[in-house]
This record gives structure tokens, sequence and C-alpha cells, in this order.
């Protein structure tokens, strides 16, 4: 036993001289820490530096800068899209030299769409819609555009909605930018509709998910006004015959404003042909139609994914 403390004593000693604290390291490791803290440091300047020109960009739009050093460098970081391309550069699109919001130009938001935010090829980062959604493309740039029916083409409504819904991923309300905007939400809305048949998955998948979203606002007054035909009695159109008469039997009051609608239609069907305009039938418009579809979609895709999981 004593031989073996004696054994041991000499290990006990070299150990006791290995440095173990920052004070015994030797000048070569204090030199590279050393280097190291200050390439750290030049690394945080230039974060403030950059998030200092963004806060003044703000300044300019009416917001409220960052509040501390820490907070820019966040902010400046929560900026880096997952596709490599910088928030800075980005913005430089809807900008102008000066930082402030340039004209609404719909090729902006055509590129910015497909080389941003996957135009529909794949889901968009999180990353990338944050940093537009922190810069304010939503309110500042593509507002403008969505006041007007011709120029809210598809890309323009899919990057709104790409807006909203992560807005809605936070727990914000997306819709308040439309609160004094109703032709703005109209618009998006009804383009996105129309492109729905002939959107990718990605895309539909957005679309359902904002009318999801828009369905469960109906208290807003601007939305309520918008969704709410889509489940109004067009959409009673297709059903089959004798589940209709079967429903109209039930209920007095709707057989009545059946009966009035299918009036009206016939009076325009007739005043259309008089005039050498096409007119289009109450079940072929979007109202009976983009519900039924969506469902037939959500099915097909269900029932496509439980076919490959019980191949696998």
């Amino acid at each position: 036993a004593r031989r073996a403390c004696a054994d041991m004593a000499p290990k006990r000693a070299t150990r006791a001289r290995t440095p173990t604290n920052r004070d015994d390291a030797s000048p070569g490791q204090r030199s590279a820490r050393t280097k190291r803290a200050k390439a750290g440091a030049a690394d945080a300047a230039a974060d403030v530096s950059e998030a200092d020109a963004m806060d003044a960009s703000d300044a300019r739009d009416g917001e409220s800068p960052a509040a501390s050093p820490e907070a820019k460098v966040t902010r400046k970081k929560s900026t880096k899209s997952e596709g490599g391309e910088d928030s800075s550069s980005v913005n430089r699109r809807w900008r102008d030299a000066n930082g402030n919001v340039a004209a609404y130009d719909g090729a902006i938001v055509a590129a910015v769409y497909n080389d941003v935010l996957g135009g529909g090829r794949v889901a968009p980062s999180v990353n990338a819609v944050q940093a537009l959604d922190a810069a304010g493309y939503g309110e500042k740039y593509l507002a403008l555009g969505s006041r007007d029916a011709e120029a809210c083409t598809t890309a323009h409504a899919l990057s709104a909605i790409h807006i909203v819904n992560e807005k809605f991923r936070q727990s914000v309300d997306g819709f308040l930018a439309f609160e004094d905007d109703v032709d703005g939400f109209k618009n998006v809305f009804n383009s996105a509709l129309e492109a729905y048949e002939g959107a990718r998955v990605v895309e539909k998948t957005a679309v359902v998910q904002f009318a999801i979203r828009a369905f469960s606002s109906l208290e807003k007054q601007v939305i309520r006004g918008v969704a709410l035909p889509l489940v109004s009695l067009p959409l009673w159109s297709k059903l089959s015959e004798g589940r209709l008469k079967l429903e109209l039997s039930k209920h007095e009051v709707l057989s009545k404003h059946w009966g009035k609608m299918m009036k009206k239609e016939a009076k325009a069907s007739k005043k259309a042909s008089e005039s050498g305009e096409t007119h289009v039938p109450v079940s072929e418009r979007k109202e009976a139609c983009w519900l039924v579809r969506m469902m037939h979609d959500f099915v097909t895709y269900a029932t496509d994914c439980v076919a490959n999981e019980d191949a696998v």
C-alpha cells in the first residue's frame, strides 16, 4: 500500500503543475485568445454599424430604432435569409438610393417572390419571410400595389399571403394592415382564389392557410364582406339535384331565396345572350367552385399520403 501511494505521488504532483486556468496558459495561448477577442469585437461593431443604417432608414419611415447595441446586433442577425441573400441586398430592390420606399413596380415584386420566397417551387424559409416582414415590405411596398386590382398579380398576392401567414405563426394579427384598406384585402384574396386552380402545392397550401385565418377573423368587416360569399347560397348549386330539393324542402326561407336567385340568374343569362356577352353560370363562379375544389384537393393529397405510407 505504501509503495502504491509512493507511485501515485509523482502523478499528483504532475497534475498539480498542469495549467488549470487562463493565467497559467502559455504566452502563445494568451496571444491567440487576444486575437480572437479582437476579431469578435470587430464583427460586433460591424453588425451594430449595419443595424444603425437600418435604424436610420426606419426612422425616415416613421419607425422607432433599436433600443440598444445588443438589440441592433440581434435584429441584424435575424434578417439573414436561408437562401443566402442578405436582407440588406433584398431591401435595396424596393428602396431607392436614399433608403426610401421606391415607386411600386410589379417586376420587383415578381423577382422577390421568385428569388427570395421560393416562387412556389419550394416553401419560403422562415428567415426570409421574417426579414421582409421586419423591413416593412408588406405594409410599405406591397400595400401600394394591393389597392390596384390589375397590379395585384399572383406573385403579389402570394407574397402578401406568406407575410400574413408568418405574422399569424408568431401570434400576431396579420390582418391589421388591411383594416383601413378594403380594396387591398379584396384584391389579394380574389387574386389568390383565381390563381388557385393552376397553383403549385406549396402555393395552394399557403392560400388555404390564409383562408382559414380569414374565416377565423370574420369579426373584421373588411374580411367578412370578402370571405362570406364563399360559403353563401351559390355554393348549394354544387349539390346533386335530389339532395338540393331535399334540403330546400326542409328550409322554407332558404327555398325562397334560392328561387329569387334562380330568377335573377335567368334574367342575367337572357340579357347576356341578347347583347352578345358571355354569361358565367352561378355554378361555375368562384363562390360556388373554390371551396369544393379545395376540399377535393385536400382529400386527394391526404389519400396519396396514406397510400405512400402504406407502400413504405
